[in-house]
């Protein structure tokens, strides 16, 4: 089923598959990060700030009651500079612990705020107390005011620091300590996604090679043994409905002309040989014919001169009979006569002989004159023949080409 399916589409689908994962380990790590990253920002945002703010706020408590405690042993000279720096310091006290309970979330945290508050507003009274003793300059009273109830009760207000910073710090290890292990469980899960991903990117490669890759190094070596001139390979792949298929349809159709190129230049040497056999059959015969013409003119005319020696030998013997009868001029005159008679018929038969050969001379003549025209017809044959295997080498050379 899946060799009918185009390579294009195997390509877009294997893309498509990679692409998936890599999204998908992208979107899971950005999940992951992103539960990190809301672990540290709480840390950051929540508990850090807050403790913090409790913690400058204990120690601006202990510096205000350190300078409180100056306040009734140095002389009166350096008591308002000592008084502004309790002020500052309660103020900062104030501050920190209301920067500190901005960050504050969960009940428990709220209920610690309200104590420290509480406990902070008295305080603030005490303090407000005890600087009055003072102003009066009844320090023995100031004294006493100071190291019993501020005392118990700013131990009050320091357990109430102390408690809440204890509990902030406690929960922000605990929100580290799970950020960490978050982060640590979210890499070892992109890890895992990762070699996931990777493991499916190698099974995709793998098929893409066993589908695209392999088939088109078989087609490669097919057309290597064809361009060897070996037609006896069987080229695979033929019939599939894909890339693949059309190759090796188009790589068949070439085997089929390079078995067909083959076939038409066996045929076109044996045409040439045909015609090579044609001219030299058609060269005898025109040898035979020249000679069998010339053979009979040369009968013909040793005929007439055979014809004319008998002749030659006839009149011999009239003159020497007529030379004979000359002698006896008055007894054979008319036999003289009559000799004369045969001699001139005897030149009459000559001239008649002489026209024989003339004439048979002329026959000769004609013969040979046809003899040549049919040598010339001849070898305007054997020239188009030349021709016509000319041009089906030219063809034969043409499809090689092609091929």
């Amino acid at each position: 089923m899946f060799r009918h399916i185009s390579v294009r589409i195997r390509i877009i689908a294997a893309f498509s598959v990679v692409l998936a994962c890599t999204l998908g380990l992208g979107l899971f790590a950005i999940n992951r990060l992103a539960t990190v990253n809301a672990s540290l920002n709480d840390l950051a945002t929540h508990w850090l700030p807050a403790s913090h703010g409790l913690g400058e706020a204990g120690q601006s408590f202990e510096l205000a009651r350190f300078r409180q405690l100056q306040l009734t042993t140095v002389p009166e000279s350096e008591r308002a500079e000592i008084r502004d720096s309790v002020n500052q310091e309660l103020a900062q006290l104030s501050q920190a612990i209301e920067g500190s309970t901005r960050h504050l979330t969960s009940p428990e945290e709220r209920a610690q705020s309200e104590k420290i508050r509480a406990e902070l507003k008295t305080y603030m009274a005490n303090s407000a107390h005890y600087a009055g003793l003072i102003d009066t300059g009844d320090m023995a009273a100031a004294q006493a005011y100071f190291s019993q109830e501020m005392r118990t009760q700013a131990r009050e207000l320091r357990n109430y620091i102390q408690e809440a910073r204890a509990y902030q710090v406690e929960a922000g290890d605990k929100a580290a300590a799970q950020g960490i292990a978050t982060g640590k469980s979210a890499a070892t899960l992109i890890l895992i996604a990762l070699g996931v991903t990777a493991l499916c990117a190698a099974l995709i490669g793998f098929l893409m090679i066993r589908a695209v890759s392999v088939p088109i190094a078989r087609m490669s070596d097919v057309m290597k043994v064809l361009s060897g001139g070996q037609t006896e390979v069987k080229v695979p792949h033929l019939g599939e409905r894909n890339e693949i298929g059309q190759m090796a349809a188009a790589v068949e159709v070439f085997r089929d002309g390079l078995i067909r190129n083959r076939a038409l230049e066996a045929e076109a040497a044996r045409a040439r040989e045909d015609a090579e056999h044609q001219r030299r059959q058609a060269m005898r015969d025109l040898a035979a014919d020249f000679e069998g013409a010339i053979g009979g003119v040369v009968e013909m005319v040793s005929s007439a001169a055979t014809e004319m020696q008998a002749t030659a030998a006839q009149l011999s013997a009239s003159a020497q009979e007529s030379s004979a009868k000359a002698q006896s001029v008055s007894a054979a005159a008319e036999q003289a006569g009559s000799s004369v008679t045969s001699v001139a018929g005897s030149a009459e038969e000559l001239g008649a002989s002489i026209s024989e050969i003339s004439r048979q001379v002329r026959h000769s003549l004609s013969k040979a004159r046809e003899a040549v025209g049919e040598a010339e017809a001849t070898y305007a044959i054997v020239n188009e023949l030349s021709g016509a295997a000319g041009r089906i080498t030219s063809i034969v050379d043409m499809i090689s080409s092609i091929a």
